[in-house]
């Protein structure tokens, strides 16, 4: 697989690689992963224009499923329209989709299904996440915003959270703490990594031993028993390490080598930067938290489609990751409890 920083595809392709390309933002001092956005002749980093999925057994006829509502206005990230092709692979499941543009509310939640949040941070004045060290960053939620969220699952909401490397993972950080959950923060890499070949990605399987190959797990998610293909599997593109509490079932074990760099910027801290063991640690879990579900992922990229710019997509598109939107729908449904006739 091609890691999306240096070293050499193990295929010719007609695109610059997308590994050389951030090897040179990294050189460059800008901020990783996605340095600049919007400006003429800076790198980029953007949902795949046009996605589609040929869904050939949606849960729910178009448009009457379950009702997801995606926290835009909490995530920059988003708001650049990173998830638009997620929210496109929800759809033909029959899930109805909405972004929620303003400050939550117990009405909000009350109205949804699937609560997501995606990618949270504060940019900006004194909050601004580059003011702190990655693993205190301040939260997106207050104290009592995290309560509300913590009440609406126990009496039957399910939760989706995202929270890639950071800067993305800060603004949760507090958010997944109440749900017992341990954000690592920073990025987590091979240990063989250098400055021009940062070895990022993880193929997750359920059979099969690799240098960057985790452990996939088997769960109902996994199994088939949700009416998806069963799943051997999945593919995830540069996050953060996770500490699930013991009541979670971990479906993504990090494989041994792995570790976590606590900076923002990468290539610029590459030497220098605090490094912990990430090997054995969680990727994605799913737990049942009173009446309600939850599903803790730290990492994005494979539960959309994105490109960076001249370079090759990556995410639900990327050939080696043919089963993720399998398992994104399959995550969505046990989340909802469906159960297939």
């Amino acid at each position: 697989m091609m890691d999306r920083f240096g070293g050499q595809d193990p295929q010719p392709c007609s695109m610059p690689n997308r590994r050389a390309v951030l090897a040179m933002a990294g050189a460059a001092g800008l901020l990783f992963p996605a340095a600049a956005f919007g400006q003429t002749g800076e790198i980029k980093q953007e949902a795949v224009s046009g996605y589609t999925f040929d869904n050939e057994y949606p849960a729910w006829p178009s448009g009457t499923g379950p009702r997801i509502g995606l926290h835009r206005f909490v995530s920059p990230h988003v708001q650049r329209g990173s998830m638009e092709p997620f929210a496109t692979l929800a759809q033909t499941d029959g899930f109805r989709f909405e972004w929620i543009d303003h400050a939550l509310s117990a009405e909000t939640l009350k109205a949804l299904d699937i609560f997501m949040v995606v990618n949270p941070y504060l940019k900006g004045g004194a909050l601004d996440y580059r003011n702190f060290a990655t693993p205190d960053a301040p939260s997106v939620y207050s104290p009592e915003e995290i309560a509300m969220i913590r009440q609406w699952v126990a009496a039957g909401g399910s939760l989706l959270v995202l929270a890639d490397h950071s800067p993305f993972a800060g603004g949760a950080i507090k958010l997944l703490d109440a749900f017992g959950y341990t954000s690592m923060t920073g990025t987590t890499i091979h240990e063989s990594s250098t400055l021009r070949a940062v070895k990022s990605d993880i193929g997750f399987a359920k059979q099969g031993t690799g240098l960057q190959t985790g452990r996939l797990a088997s769960h109902p998610i996994t199994d088939g028993a949700l009416g998806r293909r069963p799943i051997d599997h999945f593919r995830t593109f540069t996050g953060q390490a996770l500490i699930p509490p013991a009541t979670a079932q971990n479906l993504l074990t990090i494989p041994a080598g792995y570790q976590t760099v606590l900076t923002y910027k990468l290539f610029e801290e590459f030497d220098t930067a605090p490094r912990i063991d990430a090997s054995g640690l969680s990727q994605g879990a799913v737990e049942e938290v009173g009446k309600g579900r939850i599903g803790i992922f730290g990492e994005t990229g494979g539960f959309t489609a994105q490109v960076i710019t001249n370079t090759e997509p990556f995410g639900l598109t990327d050939p080696q990751a043919d089963q993720n939107a399998d398992f994104v729908l399959s995550v969505l449904r046990w989340l909802v409890h469906y159960q297939p006739n």
